[in-house]
């Protein structure tokens, strides 16, 4: 199947170039800019994302040239349009003009980027402190923000840059523009379809997992009611063991709610963990200092933190009741894309800072996954895709359409201050 890849440098918008080349109906996978240029060649196109660093300055960020000799189409978004012009013998300078929110350009019809977009001038989102000030040899300005060059391209090369960013709502008709990147500039024909997807994962998790035992942690919301479900599908429910933990920072009664949700799936084992008093109560050791208990915690993160360690030793117990080796036994759950590429998960990403900590990708897991015991059934998708996912494996819309709420619950949804 045809594949793009997207070269993170960075930037905060990196997995929605990814959600949006898959809205489109591509397969992209995210690696980081300095990639070995050995697997980009399984790919058929590339997107460098934006970033924050400055391609002339000492900190900017290594990369493998040859990848603009693979002879394949390369899109270049914000940074990625300044690292292509200064590649290829072009200035890159700071302060000519700054642009942070919604600006106009005027765009060359002739460039196969704005092929069939109607209008002269288009509004972009731009976010950018320095700018493309003498072209590369061989390539042409495609629009421009005043006397600045908000496009770059050639044709030739198939190597196109433009400074906004098209993977954004606020930017008019960005995702026509991606269109026309992927199907007329990069000739894609495959779709990477949500069944072929579906069928992927159930495959994934057959030869996997085989004939061994798995828990799989439900919350109740969608993305675990999907894990769950794809599970059903593909082992035998006689060695699917479901847990949820009722931690007592949920909604009113939600646990109740879940469970009987969660049942209608056709889950043979599932075990209900009453932990209110031990996540009240409990301290644990983070990074070589004592934390908790939880009453007393007034940041969000040693929250999480705090929860997250918590949360996985509850599961342990309910799994030691079952006679389960913890150690030995597979771990499914319903982790999304932005879960990890938030949490810093080099798995997703190398260059993304972490955002926050999900409760769900604490060390336990990760050493786990490490061991091939984590069973990540949907982890390549996005929240919106999850819940077209569960609408196709006939999952109650009560779930599907559930309004998220986070795993820690009203434990990080009520501020604290220590005064």
């Amino acid at each position: 199947m045809e594949q793009l890849a997207i070269l993170d440098c960075g930037g905060q918008y990196t997995k929605v170039i990814d959600r949006k080349v898959r809205e489109l109906g591509v397969k992209s996978d995210i690696f980081p800019l300095k990639a070995d240029i050995d697997v980009l060649k399984n790919y058929q196109a590339i997107i460098l994302s934006g970033g924050p660093e400055s391609v002339w300055s000492d900190s900017a960020l290594k990369y493998d040239g040859r990848i603009f000799s693979l002879n394949v189409p390369v899109l270049g978004i914000c940074y990625g349009m300044q690292l292509i012009n200064h590649h290829f013998g072009g200035t890159v300078s700071p302060g000519i003009k700054k642009e942070y929110g919604e600006s106009r350009i005027e765009t060359d019809k002739n460039c196969p980027l704005f092929e069939g977009i109607e209008g002269d001038t288009q509004t972009v989102l731009m976010s950018h402190g320095d700018s493309v000030e003498k072209l590369a040899p061989g390539f042409k300005a495609a629009a421009k923000s005043g006397n600045v060059i908000a496009a770059i391209y050639n044709e030739d090369l198939r190597i196109y840059g433009v400074q906004f960013h098209p993977e954004v709502d606020l930017t008019e008709n960005g995702m026509k523009m991606l269109e026309n990147f992927l199907r007329k500039i990069c000739c894609f024909k495959d779709t990477y379809a949500l069944e072929d997807r579906i069928n992927t994962s159930i495959e994934q998790i057959k030869k996997t997992v085989g004939n061994g035992k798995v828990l799989v942690l439900v919350s109740g919301g969608v993305d675990s009611a999907v894990s769950a479900a794809l599970l059903l599908r593909a082992l035998d429910p006689d060695n699917i063991y479901a847990i949820h933990v009722d931690h007592g920072l949920m909604r009113k009664n939600e646990s109740d709610i879940i469970c009987e949700n969660l049942k209608e799936l056709g889950l043979k084992h599932l075990i209900r963990e009453n932990a209110e008093d031990v996540f009240f109560n409990s301290k644990v050791e983070i990074n070589g200092r004592e934390v908790g208990p939880l009453t007393t915690l007034v940041d969000p993160e040693e929250k999480r933190n705090l929860i997250g360690e918590i949360f996985i030793k509850a599961v342990q117990r309910a799994a030691e009741r079952l006679n389960l080796d913890f150690g030995k036994t597979f771990i499914a759950q319903g982790t999304l894309r932005p879960d990890l590429i938030e949490s810093g998960n080099p798995d997703v990403s190398s260059y993304a800072h972490k955002i926050k900590t999900h409760h769900n990708d604490v060390g336990i897991i990760r050493k786990a996954r490490e061991k091939g015991l984590v069973v990540e059934t949907n982890w390549d998708w996005h929240k919106d895709e999850v819940r077209q996912v569960a609408r196709m494996l006939g999952i109650d819309e009560s779930i599907a359409s559930r309004q998220p709420f986070p795993g820690p619950g009203l434990a990080v949804r009520v501020v604290c201050n220590d005064g």
